[in-house]
C-alpha cells in the first residue's frame, strides 16, 4: 500500500501525534526549575521531551500511524520548545538576547521556507533537515553544562552555534527552493 493511501486511512487523533502534543506540557515545569534554581530537574523536563520527540516517531512508524500532518506538528513543537528554551535561556541564564532572538529568528526563516516548498511540491510535506537536527543538540550542550556541571553558558557557543544555523539554512534554503522537487 502506497503511503499515501496509508495516510488518507490514518486519523490524526493517534498516539503518536498525542505524544507530540504532549511535549508542550514540559514549557512549564521547564521555566519553573530555571527560574527557581533547579537546573538539573530542568534539565530532566528537557530531557524527557527529547525522549518523547524520539518515542512519537518510532510510534507511529512501528505502528503505522505515520501522517504528514503529524511529522509538520512534531517540527512544530520542536520550533516552539527550541524558541521557548531560547526565550527563558535569555531571561535566566545571562543568554545575549541578540544571539537568541537571531536563533529564533532564523527558525522563522526556516518556516518560512518550509512552507515555500510545501507550495512547490504541491502537498503537504514535512521537508527533513539533519543538519539542523544535529544544531538542536549542539545547542542542548550548555543546558548539560549549566545542570549537570554547574558552569555558566558561553557566548562564543551560542554564537558558533547562530552562524551555524544560518549555514545550515542557506544550505536547505538551495534545497528547497531551487533544486528540483523530488516525486
Amino acid at each position: 500500500m502506497s503511503y499515501q493511501a496509508m495516510a488518507a486511512k490514518v486519523s490524526i487523533l493517534n498516539p503518536a501525534n498525542a505524544i507530540s502534543v504532549f511535549r508542550l506540557f514540559f514549557i512549564v515545569p521547564f521555566w519553573w526549575c530555571v527560574k527557581n534554581n533547579h537546573p538539573l530537574l530542568g534539565f530532566t523536563m528537557l530531557v524527557m521531551a527529547a525522549v518523547l520527540d524520539k518515542v512519537d516517531g518510532i510510534i507511529a512508524r512501528r505502528f503505522g500511524y505515520e501522517t504528514v500532518l503529524g511529522s509538520i506538528m512534531d517540527a512544530i513543537v520542536d520550533a516552539i520548545l527550541a524558541a521557548l528554551y531560547c526565550i527563558i535561556s535569555v531571561h535566566y541564564l545571562n543568554v545575549s538576547p541578540w544571539i537568541a532572538y537571531g536563533i529564533i529568528g532564523l527558525g522563522i526563516v526556516n518556516a518560512a521556507f518550509r512552507g515555500l516548498y510545501m507550495l512547490r511540491c504541491k502537498k503537504s510535506v514535512n521537508y527533513r533537515s539533519f543538519a539542523m537536527e544535529y544544531l538542536v543538540g549542539y545547542l542542548a550542550i550548555p543546558v548539560i553544562g549549566d545542570a549537570v556541571l554547574g558552569y555558566t553558558t558561553t557566548a562564543l557557543h551560542y554564537t558558533v552555534a547562530l552562524v551555524l544555523i544560518g549555514l545550515v539554512i542557506i544550505y536547505d534554503a538551495k534545497r528547497m527552493l531551487i533544486d528540483p522537487v523530488p516525486v
